[in-house]
């Protein structure tokens, strides 16, 4: 688009350079073709700065939409969160910042999301010797959000209790993909079943 009105800026001043040699040797121009040359520059000269600033505004607009998702998955992180940080105070990361100045920056609510995961997925970890009920061999846990949320809070009742750990920690086969954002989808399946068991 930027390059395309600045084609069209070009024509139009040389169409207007040449209009202007014509009117100083004398000849007179119509106003019609004086008025269509007038608007193909300010309809150039529009399209110009539409394409310079298209790639911005989108930019901005993707931005604005990831801060708005990052926020929402932040606030329905937290039932899980709240769950395993009351078990586990040690796995909460401490704020890069003031955490009244954190709050308002954009870059924040990106910082505060990342760290919300992190804690979740170490939290998870620790407790994950506790899912498992009395008797089960199994070496990876592999059940769905709401059995989860389930477990999770008998777990977090066992360790209230003051019960040790009765084996090593289990891997749990949460994700159904190998990317972040499908790990992410299954730890805001098993909060949202937490808020819905409360």
């Amino acid at each position: 688009m930027a390059a395309v009105g600045l084609r069209a800026i070009a024509v139009a001043c040389a169409i207007r350079a040449v209009i202007v040699a014509i009117r100083w040797a004398g000849v007179e121009v119509s106003k019609p073709l004086m008025t269509a040359i007038a608007f193909l520059l300010v309809a150039s000269v529009l399209l110009f700065a539409a394409g310079v600033t298209y790639s911005g505004a989108r930019a901005r607009i993707a931005s604005v939409r990831l801060w708005l998702q990052h926020r929402r998955d932040h606030r329905r992180l937290a039932p899980l969160w709240e769950l395993l940080a009351e078990a586990y105070p040690d796995n909460v990361l401490s704020p890069a910042s003031s955490a009244a100045l954190d709050r308002w920056r954009a870059r924040g609510v990106h910082r505060r999301y990342h760290r919300r995961i992190v804690e979740c997925r170490d939290g998870l970890v620790d407790i994950s010797p506790y899912l498992l009920d009395p008797g089960d061999d199994s070496v990876v846990l592999n059940i769905g959000s709401a059995d989860l949320a389930a477990r999770l809070r008998r777990a977090s009742a066992r360790i209230e209790k003051g019960v040790p750990a009765p084996r090593p920690a289990v891997p749990l086969a949460m994700s159904l993909g190998s990317d972040r954002e499908s790990d992410v989808k299954q730890l805001i399946a098993v909060s949202d079943a937490l808020r819905k068991a409360a």
